[in-house]
């Protein structure tokens, strides 16, 4: 079941409350949205060519700049927003 407490308004203010900019890192823009859903950034222990499926991974949530698009992922255990049912 989905958190709905978990909002695009709710992860802004987390990342307000650790220190974060909220400035786009490509254009300087100040406008910037929450990506729609969670992506998770895989893990790779050497680089090799070759991908590993069972790597780890870091669950992240993504500001994205509503002048540029640049996305800029923040992991979610940090941000306190990690769901560990």
């Amino acid at each position: 079941m989905a958190d709905v407490s978990i909002t695009p308004e709710s992860i802004l203010e987390k990342l307000k409350e650790k220190g974060a900019k909220l400035v786009c890192p490509s254009c300087g823009g100040k406008d910037l949205g929450i990506a729609p859903g969670f992506g998770n950034l895989m893990l790779q222990n050497k680089i090799d060519g070759n991908v590993s499926i069972n790597s780890p991974y870091v669950p992240a949530v993504y500001t994205v700049c509503n002048k540029c698009g640049a996305m800029t992922p923040h992991a979610v255990a940090v941000l306190g927003i990690l769901n560990q049912q």
